[in-house]
């Protein structure tokens, strides 16, 4: 991990732990686990400023630094250290315990660096410098091997933007030209996106436009050489599959919102995994549509999901930290980084809990490194049911999708003991409702929350939670009345009522009207609650304009004009006359 820190800190703890009092940049390598390895101090008080272009790691732990200096400096020490008496870019590697092996002056990427690097060590990389791009390729000693300028023409211009090498050292590149342009004397044309492949000797194989999406920002290879991308494809992000030529071959939307492109990886195989940024709002639905994913109310929301070789998404959950990058660890475990934010106001969030639990927690923006199992099976939700008089038998527990899809899950009823399991979740964010059929008891919301938006959250990754509810007699407390036609004074069969807690307009419970227009909620707690009336038949023409015009208590038809109905311990009547279209 290369990252720069803007004020005093210390990464890590123990012998490996590292002070910087003033900031600066620095490379840290974790373990499995979590724990710091090793650190080197890459800031200006060791005498190397800039920042780092890319960071990549081979099959045999050497990590390899591709970093810009600022100033004059000296990288490392012996008989390979560099010094860099303008400062300017270079390449850099160190051991799999921090050692320095060596560095030498690289080529710089003034827009753009692209870095990766073969299992068996060889370090490809693309620098985007002026309107032309430097493929070059590196052995794992650092010995230049071969390197290849693309300059067009006057006024055209090549920008470089995904890189992915193949088993047979054959790099992949995307990105975007414009005017024509002539790539290794392939001749492309217009104002485009391309994708090229070059040979070990950095030629170009062949290029071509990309016309039938946008934006290969990201693109990975499978064990046979497919490429896949994330692109755009009238705004959605899609994940694009092409052959080892590069022609099309299927693509899939990601999400229901634009977003920007997701950054992916791919294992051995076939599966692909995908972080992103999520836009604003309150969730967004992914896959095949049913799978919403909560944001966690902060500026930091993205997501990581896992997609089968076919294409099917098999599962996704929210991540509290933006801007997120993936890499594939040790068994193919997903290892994310991004920015996260504490809570000091409402666009802020304090932790990071991918499986539940609170396994990081914050005070300050930060960047987080998180490691997520690959393959996430099948979770559960258990618990048990009490009453006040002991376990609550009959009592309907319903697993909804996280707030505010209104989308059921499963639903199963508590045995004589009160005991309750609900298997075979998806990997998601859920909520859990009880309600108990026979009136015995209020409803409730885990945990002992009165409605599904102010209910917690409970995240199932292929592991078992428990939520018990201990619920209290039924309110005697309720509304009840007749919507009726305001011309014709007819009850009006297909109305219905609904009501909302006074203050926020959070949704408490609906009825519908029986066969004489008469409705009937029972069961609602003391408090102050906005009552609506609708007519849920749609006009012969039309089913955008119902009926009949809605209304709230006390017959207005402005929601801005209603006017609480208190409820206590009696039932409260409330009539409505709505006017017809």
């Amino acid at each position: 991990l290369w990252a720069t820190a803007a004020g005093a800190t210390t990464i890590g703890s123990g012998p490996f732990a590292l002070t910087l009092p003033n900031g600066g940049s620095y490379l840290a390598a974790y373990g499995p686990d979590g724990t710091v390895a090793w650190t080197k101090n890459q800031s200006a008080a060791d005498g190397n400023s800039g920042g780092a272009d890319a960071v990549a790691v081979d099959d045999s732990g050497q990590v390899v630094l591709w970093a810009t200096a600022a100033g004059a400096t000296t990288i490392g020490s012996g008989p390979f250290a560099l010094t860099l008496p303008n400062g300017g870019s270079y390449l850099a590697a160190y051991g799999p315990d921090g050692t320095f092996r060596w560095a030498f002056p690289h080529v710089s990427a003034s827009q753009g660096a692209l870095m990766q690097v073969t299992p068996a060590g060889d370090i490809w990389t693309v620098a985007s410098t002026f309107g032309s791009i430097i493929v070059s390729r590196y052995g794992a000693g650092g010995s230049l091997f071969a390197e290849t300028l693309y300059s067009p023409s006057a006024n055209n211009y090549l920008y470089a933007h995904g890189l992915a090498v193949d088993a047979s050292n054959e790099p992949v590149i995307t990105g975007v030209h414009f005017a024509t342009t002539d790539l290794g004397g392939v001749s492309l044309t217009g104002n485009s996106e391309f994708l090229a492949r070059m040979d070990g000797s950095t030629g170009v194989l062949w290029a071509k436009n990309i016309t039938d999406s946008a934006q290969h920002t990201q693109i990975a290879l499978d064990a046979s050489g497919n490429i896949l991308a994330t692109s755009s494809v009238a705004g959605v992000p899609t994940l694009t599959r092409r052959d080892a030529s590069g022609n099309f071959v299927s693509a899939r939307t990601l999400a229901s919102a634009p977003m920007p492109n997701p950054a992916l990886r791919v294992d051995a195989a076939g599966t692909t995994f995908l972080v992103g940024s999520m836009p604003a709002g309150p969730a967004v639905t992914f896959g095949d549509g049913t799978t919403s994913v909560p944001r966690f109310g902060g500026k930091g929301d993205g997501f990581l999901a896992r997609v089968s070789p076919s294409g099917t998404m098999a599962w996704v959950v929210s991540t509290p930290m933006a801007n997120p990058s993936i890499a594939l660890g040790d068994g193919g475990a997903p290892i994310v980084r991004g920015l996260a934010f504490h809570a000091s106001s409402a666009n802020k969030v304090s932790t990071i809990a991918p499986s539940g639990v609170q396994v990081c927690s914050i005070t300050t923006e930060a960047h987080l490194v998180a490691r997520y199992t690959p393959d996430v099976t099948a979770g559960s939700i258990a618990g048990t049911v009490t009453g006040p008089s002991g376990p609550a038998a009959g009592v309907t527990v319903s697993v909804m999708n996280g707030w505010p899809s209104w989308v059921p899950a499963a639903t199963t009823t508590t045995g004589a003991d009160g005991a309750y399991t609900v298997a075979g979740l998806a990997p998601g964010r859920y909520r859990v409702r009880f309600f108990d059929g026979a009136g015995r008891f209020q409803r409730q919301w885990w945990s002992a929350q009165p409605t599904y938006r102010a209910a917690d959250d409970i995240v199932v990754v292929g592991d078992t939670h428990t939520a018990d509810a201990t619920l209290t007699p039924v309110s005697t407390g309720g509304l009840r009345g007749t919507i009726t036609d305001a011309t014709t004074h007819a009850p009006i069969l297909t109305a219905s009522v609904q009501v909302f807690r006074a203050g926020d307009l959070d949704y408490v419970v609906g009825a519908q009207v029986d066969s004489t227009g008469r409705y009937r909620v029972f069961g609602l707690a003391p408090g102050s609650y906005l009552v609506r009336f609708v007519d849920s038949a749609c006009s012969a023409w039309s089913c955008v304009r119902r009926k009949h015009i809605g209304q709230w208590a006390p017959g207005v038809e402005d929601y801005t004009q209603a006017v609480p109905v208190v409820v206590t311990s009696t039932i409260v009547t409330e009539d409505a006359a709505l006017r017809p279209r």
